[in-house]
Order: structure tokens, then sequence, then C-alpha cells
């Protein structure tokens, strides 16, 4: 058995509904107040979380809630495959537009996404994305699977990954926040 890693390189945008209990919201809330600023505003304020006095909250990366990611249609968005000692890249645009020949299983969706009530963070990173890996015998460029989502007029690739219908395991990021914005519905 062999190594296949994929290295992701580009801009990923990310969207969290984020998900408080009703005891954690009225305590947030009221730090919050207590520092002039709404929730939604605070929970992207350093200073917010220290103030909260919750081991495990450092920051908005600990907040739990639901996710829609995917890379951006940024042309230095590139994916690197390593097998055997090989590599090959592959620019994302290029890949998304390779329906006429396909070298790999390109799919496309829709994701429709109606914002519930609720606090919104919304974060773009920039940089090593992740490296994904799993255990082959044989490398078949038609079993690695890229899949597009278009949401709100937008296409995107999801950050996951699959070779012969198997997930690849996500490994490490070393990404950057670039920007950041949260928002109330």
């Amino acid at each position: 058995m062999q190594q296949l890693k994929l290295n992701i390189f580009g801009q990923l945008w990310t969207l969290k509904k984020v998900a408080l209990t009703p005891i954690e919201f009225e305590y947030y809330e009221s730090i919050a107040s207590r520092i002039n600023q709404p929730l939604h505003e605070a929970l992207l304020n350093p200073f917010f979380y220290p103030k909260l006095r919750l081991e495990k909250m450092t920051s908005f990366l600990d907040l739990k809630g639901e996710i829609i990611s995917g890379i951006t249609e940024n042309s230095s968005n590139q994916i690197e495959i390593w097998y055997n000692g090989k590599k090959e890249k592959i620019w994302v645009a290029n890949l998304k537009n390779s329906t006429l020949f396909p070298i790999y299983d390109v799919k496309f969706s829709e994701q429709e996404t109606t914002l519930s009530k609720g606090i919104y963070i919304e974060t773009y990173e920039f940089g090593k994305i992740a490296s994904c890996e799993i255990l082959i015998n044989d490398f078949k460029k038609e079993l690695l699977e890229f899949n597009f989502f278009k949401n709100n007029n937008t296409l995107l690739l999801q950050d996951s990954f699959k070779y012969n219908g198997k997930v690849l395991k996500k490994l490490k990021t070393d990404s950057n926040i670039t920007r950041y914005h949260s928002f109330e519905i």
C-alpha cells in the first residue's frame, strides 16, 4: 500500500452559524453588554474571551455551530497530488473547467443557503487549507473525486476530498484568517 496525499493551497471561505445553549447565550450576552458591544461583535473581540473565564473558550474558532465552507474561485488556488514520490499540480480553476475531457471525477451541485435567525461568523483564510491522505494499492486519477457546490451564485470547491468513495483524512492546516466579520439575523 502506498500513501496518496493531497495538499490544498488557496483561499477558504467559511460561514458558521454559532450554536449557543440558552444558558450560554444569556451568559455571553451579559459579558458582551459589560464591554458595550452587541454579542455578535463581542464574539470577534479577543478581549471578550478572557472575561468569560471559560478554559476551553479562547476565541471564536472554539465556538460550536453549523458550518458551510469551500475553496473560493481565487485564481491562485491549487491542489498538489503526491503519490509514489511524484507530484502533480492542479489549478482549481482548471479543474472546474475540465468537463469536456474529464481526468478526475468532478461533480457539481446546488446548495441553497437560507439563513435562519441567529449569529453568523464569516471568515476567509489563505494558505495551506488542508493536507489530506489515504493509503491505497494503486492510484487511478479517475477515482479521485472533487465536489463543487454553488452557494448563492458562488461556485466553491468542497474542502472534503474522496478517493474511490472513501473520504481522505484531514491532517493539518496552515492558513491565516485574512478577513472576518459577524452579523445577526
